[in-house]
């Protein structure tokens, strides 16, 4: 592994391999629940959190922002709407609900890295 502080130049090798996010599947609790509208548009904002899974060396509570409306772009806004979708029928059973009753509801998801290298949440599943 390289160490970082020591790096002089373009010449210096860099071992990189381990670097980067693992993805994670487990269970999560959802919490900080929260509707914004601003002057680009609306979106729903919800944490995913799971004291017993580490996330960079600290128990996970990741954010997460989903556009339900972004005038500037409806593909965004269907793409948000497409994985709240996802999100409410893995933890309530239905996509027909109240953002308030995703709040302490639970889920089985995927944390992963994208090809930008943030974080995003896939695979949402009901907890068994």
């Amino acid at each position: 592994m390289t160490d970082f502080d020591t790096i002089l130049g373009l010449d210096d090798d860099l071992d990189l391999t381990e670097e980067g996010f693992q993805p994670v599947t487990d269970t999560f609790t959802i919490s900080d629940v929260d509707v914004a509208k601003n002057e680009r548009g609306t979106m729903l904002s919800y944490t995913l959190s799971n004291p017993d899974v580490e996330l960079f060396g600290k128990p996970c509570e990741q954010s997460f922002r989903e556009w339900l409306s972004f005038p500037e772009n409806e593909i965004v806004a269907r793409i948000g709407r497409s994985n709240i979708k996802r999100l409410a029928n893995a933890a309530l059973g239905t996509a027909a609900f109240k953002p308030i009753d995703l709040d302490g509801a639970m889920v089985v998801a995927t944390l992963s890295e994208d090809k930008r290298g943030f974080i995003q949440a896939k695979g949402f599943k009901t907890v068994k």
